[in-house]
């Protein structure tokens, strides 16, 4: 197992990889160990967060191999679909897997992703826009989301040409 500590405005994350993927990341709480023996996946992971955090979305790929049940996959699957700067709520989330009983175990899928970031589980939100729930701490959910909110709609300011803009009309 490879690891690679990354320094981040909120805090240290640590990334493991094997040979092929990286399979965990977590935030270095100063309770556990920390053993670098970094690899060219770790360390490219740890690139790719100080992309994400100096703000730009994850653009480029990055071989992922988290462990959980046949169901928690399917929920990481459809985390990678919902764009940056976005958020879904568990609700909706349920609703497209075609399981709309399974909003707790969508839930619990969320507190399990071992490569949050990655796999973007701080989008998904409460029905009613509250931010519930997440496995980092919510203060670091709800810095996450304005961070990305704020690049989104800069972004989008940048390429939507003057004239097409509407006008404000009182």
């Amino acid at each position: 197992m490879y690891s690679s500590c990354i320094d981040t405005p909120l805090g240290s994350i640590i990334l493991c990889a094997d040979d092929n993927a990286l399979v965990q990341c977590y935030w270095d709480d100063g309770n556990s160990p920390v053993y670098s023996c970094p690899s060219s996946l770790t360390e490219y992971g740890g690139f790719l967060l100080q992309q994400y955090f100096s703000g730009k979305p994850f653009s480029e790929y990055l071989p992922l191999n988290p462990q959980g049940t046949e169901f928690q996959q399917s929920v990481w699957k459809y985390l990678h679909r919902i764009p940056f700067g976005a958020t879904m709520s568990y609700r909706h989330l349920s609703e497209i897997m075609n399981n709309p009983a399974a909003i707790r175990a969508i839930a619990h899928a969320n507190a399990c992703n071992p490569l949050a970031l990655f796999i973007p589980c701080h989008r998904i939100i409460g029905s009613d826009g509250s931010l519930t729930g997440y496995a980092w701490g919510l203060h670091r959910k709800e810095w996450l989301l304005h961070h990305e909110n704020a690049l989104a709609q800069q972004s989008v300011l940048h390429i939507i040409p003057h004239n097409t803009l509407p006008s404000c009309r009182k």
